[in-house]
């Protein structure tokens, strides 16, 4: 931390830390000042034999004011390599190639009990090249990008088969858009204050491109 650059007027803090939380590899923060944490401990090593792992989602809340983390609580495991969540309905959209997994606790005790494929298709051949940073939307669409792994899968009755771009979807999974091919293995999404989406590649030297709010509307009204 004390070789990171801050804007004048702001400090760093440290809020949690290994072993509270091991190897993370996402994170959000809710309406109630949560942390939530996606753990990666499988991280890079696929399982491939039930699909079994030891990879969860892990609230990290402060209780006593005091600006630290002292309450932990896993809200769902047994997941191998997941690589974003985003809030949505009341619950959690969790990317966890193949599958893009919709999870919910109903019963108020901060784990899930509900656990539910949207849809799948995303490519396991390279977990560093997956889908990643998903955002919840200015137009409630829930955007993504993912690596050259690909996608190659069935969403709301229309085959899409892309890779190495940005993607943005529905967030109860009836309804995809491919938005955007870049050329190389994209792991980086945004918005500005007036709503445009930013996107960018993790090898070489990444550039950051923008795609018009009118562009995203046209496609949209196409439809």
């Amino acid at each position: 931390m004390k070789y990171t650059q801050v804007p004048v007027g702001f400090r760093l803090e440290l809020f949690v830390s290994e072993p509270d939380i091991v190897n993370p590899i996402y994170f959000q923060w809710d309406e109630r000042g949560r942390l939530w944490v996606v753990e990666s401990i499988d991280y890079p090593n696929e399982i491939k034999e039930g699909r079994k792992g030891r990879d969860r989602i892990k609230i990290c809340e402060d209780t006593n004011g005091d600006g630290k983390a002292d309450k932990f609580t896993i809200f769902a495991d047994g997941f191998n390599i997941p690589t974003s969540m985003t809030f949505a309905r009341g619950g959690v959209l969790l990317a966890h190639a193949p599958d893009m997994l919709f999870l919910k606790d109903t019963d108020g005790d901060d784990r899930a009990d509900i656990r539910k494929v949207l849809f799948t298709g995303f490519g396991t051949g390279d977990t560093h090249a997956g889908p990643s940073n998903l955002r919840y939307g200015l137009d409630n669409w829930i955007y993504g990008t993912v690596g050259y792994s690909r996608f190659n899968g069935e969403v709301g009755g229309e085959k899409f088969n892309f890779g190495s771009g940005t993607f943005r979807f529905k967030s109860d999974g009836s309804k995809m858009e491919f938005l955007h091919q870049f050329n190389n293995n994209t792991w980086g999404i945004g918005f500005n204050e007036q709503g445009d989406v930013f996107g960018s590649t993790a090898n070489n030297n990444p550039a950051f491109w923008g795609f018009p709010t009118a562009s995203i509307e046209e496609k949209e009204n196409d439809g």
